[in-house]
């Protein structure tokens, strides 16, 4: 017994027990049959195998976590400043361009033919009442007598 942790001391003897030498053989057994060799193990050989192995899925696991967050952060954000900056200079760009020369073009036809229109007929029926009113008014022949004078 250790004084100081209550626990029993390990007693392994040099000469190994036939019970020692059993247990060991069947572990042995046991993992050589799980754990079959390679057929031409050596240490580079199997450095390589294990450390690729365990590269491969080690760096699978934490790249793939690393990429996927970094990724989705990075990306978004990215996206979101580019779209913001493209989008609305190019929109602004496009529209100002687009618009302007929409509404000249449009406005130029539309407003043309509207006040075509709008003072043939305005003018015509006002120039008519206006007339009517005042030849009414002053007589009629107005314009006539003042021309021949």
């Amino acid at each position: 017994m250790d004084r100081h942790s209550g626990l029993k001391k390990a007693h392994f003897s040099s000469v190994p027990t036939r019970m020692s030498l059993f247990t060991c053989k069947k572990y042995v057994f046991l993992i050589e049959k799980n754990f079959p060799p390679h057929p031409k193990i050596g240490k580079t050989q199997h450095n390589t195998l294990y450390e690729s192995r365990w590269k491969t899925q080690h760096n699978a696991l934490y790249e793939s976590r690393w990429k996927t967050q970094h990724n989705a952060l990075y990306e978004s954000r990215w996206k979101t400043q580019h779209n913001a900056l493209y989008e609305s200079r190019w929109k602004t760009q496009h529209n100002a361009l687009y618009e302007s020369r929409w509404k000249t073009q449009h406005n130029a036809l539309y407003e043309s033919r509207w006040k075509t229109q709008h003072n043939a007929l305005y003018e015509s029926r006002w120039k008519t009442q206006h007339n009517a009113l005042y030849e009414s008014r002053c007589g009629v022949g107005y314009d006539k007598e003042r021309s021949t004078e």
